[in-house]
């Protein structure tokens, strides 16, 4: 176990985004692909001493978009990244982030060690730990996510109404980032989201 290991898990960590196909290792087994490879062996070797470096990974992954905006800016900030264009990263993007979530949903405690990061001192902590929270779709995490929606840092205030959005499939016309009308919606609503 490399559980104490920095060097480990940062490339454990770069190869989410990786869709190669690794060979079987003994015979009679499939390939896989490195990425999910990645996402078990980070789990296994490091539990929850990878919660909140995944959780900062993922909201470096979260705030490149892809999809939309300048293609210019996209094209230069792909190729910065080693892709050959603004698509190949968004595949990449979409591959580390769902490895990542799947990484964390085999992290028994991830979800409660993501909504105490919630109240980090440090903004960009808290803004992963939305995103990573919107990411896995965490239903215990919404009380949590609503109280931020009155954070001081508008980063934090867009990440959690973006995981709210992600988690409970709601979007309000008018008030979105308005904490007491999300809550009072949550109160009728939440028995919905029980498992």
């Amino acid at each position: 176990m490399n559980g104490d290991n920095p060097e480990r898990l940062q490339s454990l960590m770069q190869l989410l985004a990786s869709r190669e196909l690794r060979p079987p290792m003994h015979p009679g087994e499939q390939g896989y692909h490195e990425g999910l490879w990645a996402a078990t062996m980070i789990a296994s070797e490091f539990g929850e001493k990878a919660v909140i470096p995944l959780a900062a990974e993922m909201g470096i992954w979260i705030v490149m978009d892809f999809a939309s905006g300048d293609e210019v800016a996209q094209a230069q900030v792909a190729r910065a990244l080693g892709y050959r264009n603004s698509a190949a990263a968004g595949q990449a993007q979409s591959f580390a982030l769902s490895n990542a979530v799947i990484c964390l949903s085999r992290i028994p405690r991830a979800g409660s060690i993501l909504i105490s990061e919630l109240n980090n001192d440090e903004a960009w902590r808290r803004r992963c730990a939305a995103v990573a929270l919107g990411c896995m779709g965490h239903v215990e995490a919404v009380d949590s996510l609503i109280d931020k929606l009155s954070d001081e840092h508008e980063a934090v205030v867009e990440v959690a109404l973006n995981a709210l959005v992600k988690i409970t499939k709601k979007r309000f016309l008018f008030g979105r980032k308005n904490p007491e009308k999300w809550r009072q919606w949550w109160q009728r609503k939440k028995h919905e989201y029980s498992s």
